[in-house]
């Protein structure tokens, strides 16, 4: 499973000595999985809002193993 690209990745500059713009601090923003289980986690609650009973555990559960999914999908194909 590839999560070595994040998603939002980001770059604070600065300028040095000379003037020059460069790179201060990097964040290589969060995980493909992590971003894709948010997605799915969405579409899941909306999914399941009628339902009586929440239980955001499964819910989640199930969000991580479809980001899984599309993750393992995505370097397979």
């Amino acid at each position: 499973m590839d999560n070595s690209k994040g998603a939002f990745p980001a770059t604070w500059w600065d300028k040095d000595s000379l003037g020059e713009t460069v790179p201060r601090e990097t964040y290589p923003g969060m995980s493909l999985r992590e971003y894709y289980a948010g997605k799915m986690m969405a579409a899941l609650i909306t999914k399941r809002e009628t339902d009586k009973e929440f239980y955001p555990v499964p819910l989640s559960i199930d969000a991580v193993r479809l980001a899984d999914a599309l993750i393992k999908g995505l370097n397979d194909g």
